[in-house]
């Protein structure tokens, strides 16, 4: 067993090779994806807000664009899109190129964060067991903020723990400017900084004052925001993300379980509550056998406690699925530091362990067949749905009155920015749920049930006008019967 457990003995170098290989071939696989057009949140919300910012001076201050665009969200990922789409075109693929720029950063700041406090062969490991999920993989080249979250949680962390404050002030600034979330950043960092202290034992209370003051100053831009915001709209929080906060315990307790399932057990991700756990064993006996601490061991202390924050923080506030992105590499840094008994040099048994893990999830990501936009078979909807809104536009008059219960589908019909229509001429009047003796058409998808389509056939209401389908997932057009 000693001989197997020998350090591996290959060079950082070695490990950077690696690592632009692997980013180099996941960039190659997304490629064929840029092209395609919007979905969910991205074609309601993100790529019309982004659209009209290129169409302005991108600014970062609120009303740069209607509020019903950014819904109160800070500015800066708008920002960044603006002047890449201003520079680089509004195409489907000039749009989907940031969205992979930003994903490509994000996995480059997770290898060099890796490398720097853990060891170049966790760092590659933990990149590669992002990306083979299928959340990260689908997300890859939307244009969402959360990767981008990702990227600039890990860089404040990368800059406090080497006390390079400018950086650390200018990365924590720029989070809370992209995303409310990053407050969980501030809180946690400075509880993590606590607990260091604590460990050390060696801090004044003046120093713990001065330093903690210093990690808060990143709030202050984000305040100024929501003062002008306050100022303009006389709310600083959009009222709808207010309204879905959760106020009693029984809908938190619910929803931290749905987080707690999104972050660990979703998508075969319960391998990592295994990793966790046999992890935190070896290195707790580790730890005990030395009876030291060591500042190296800080990163594990914070990532704990920003894991915990952000769960208890995404239960009380809206959630849906791609938020807890940011948590995905934390888990899988400290689930391989622990097995690797708190050591730099990688052991054999750990990467063994860790590509097997990679297996599992690899094969949770192939088997998937979900159609959300946390899926990869997102791209299969996505397809249907633009064949569905092609042949709308082919047969189907803008005049026409359109019965749907699928929200994003109304989407495409009624706005041309969400990258299915084929110019603003073609958007469609009146697409509206209700389905009754004015309605000319409707149209039911795999992806939302709706009772009244079996009640309608029964009735012999509906005839089929168009099928579209790709395994289990179809798109149907159906024309109301003539009386």
């Amino acid at each position: 067993m000693a001989n197997v457990l020998k350090p591996l003995p290959v060079s950082d170098r070695a490990f950077d090779i690696l690592f632009l290989a692997t980013l180099g071939i996941f960039a190659l696989l997304k490629l064929p994806d840029l092209g395609l057009p919007f979905y969910w949140d991205e074609s309601w919300s993100y790529a019309p807000a982004l659209h009209l910012m290129s169409e302005r001076i991108p600014s970062l201050l609120p009303g740069a664009i209607p509020e019903e665009n950014y819904r109160g969200h800070p500015l800066l990922y708008y920002f960044l899109a603006g002047w890449w789409l201003k520079i680089f075109g509004v195409s489907k693929v000039s749009f989907h190129s940031f969205g992979l720029a930003i994903t490509l950063s994000a996995l480059s700041v997770i290898y060099l964060m890796g490398k720097r406090f853990f060891s170049p062969a966790i760092g590659w490991l933990t990149a590669v067991l992002c990306m083979v999920q299928g959340l990260f993989f689908a997300q890859a080249n939307m244009v969402l903020p959360e990767i981008a979250v990702t990227a600039l949680v890990l860089l404040s962390y990368y800059f406090y723990f080497q006390q390079r404050w400018k950086y650390y002030l200018i990365a924590a600034s720029a989070l809370l400017l992209t995303k409310e979330s990053g407050v969980v950043l501030l809180a946690a960092i400075v509880i993590g900084y606590t607990l260091e202290c604590v460990f050390d034992g060696r801090t004044t209370v003046r120093q713990w004052l001065g330093r903690s003051l210093l990690l808060c100053l990143p709030i202050t831009p984000y305040l100024l925001f929501l003062l002008l915001q306050k100022n303009l709209y006389g709310w600083a929080f959009h009222p709808d993300h207010v309204g879905y906060m959760a106020k009693d315990w029984p809908t938190l307790k619910k929803k931290i379980d749905m987080v707690f399932d999104a972050v660990f057990v979703a998508d075969r991700r319960r391998v990592l509550i295994y990793l966790l756990g046999v992890g935190g064993i070896v290195a707790l006996l580790r730890y005990f056998k030395n009876k030291n601490w060591s500042a190296h061991h800080a990163p594990t202390i914070h990532f704990l406690v920003f894991v915990v924050l952000y769960i208890i923080f995404s239960a009380l506030n809206f959630f849906t699925f791609r938020y807890i992105i940011v948590c995905i590499p934390m888990v899988i840094y400290l689930a391989l530091y622990w097995l690797n008994g708190l050591e730099r040099p990688l052991k054999w048994t750990t990467l063994l362990i860790a590509l097997v893990s990679g297996g599992i999830l690899l094969s949770g990501t192939l088997l998937n067949t979900g159609a959300g936009d946390v899926n990869p078979g997102y791209k299969k909807m996505v397809l249907l749905q633009q064949q569905g809104v092609q042949w709308m536009e082919q047969n189907v008059p803008v005049t026409a009155n359109i019965g749907v219960q699928d929200f994003v589908v109304a989407n495409h019909l009624k706005h041309f920015r969400t990258g299915m229509l084929s110019g603003p001429d073609k958007e469609y009047k009146t697409v509206v749920w209700e389905i009754n003796g004015n309605t000319d058409y409707c149209i039911f998808t795999a992806t939302e049930y709706d009772p009244r389509k079996e009640q309608l056939l029964q009735s012999g209401a509906i005839e089929l006008a168009k099928r579209f389908e790709d395994g289990t997932l179809w798109w149907e057009i159906y024309r109301i019967k003539a009386d």
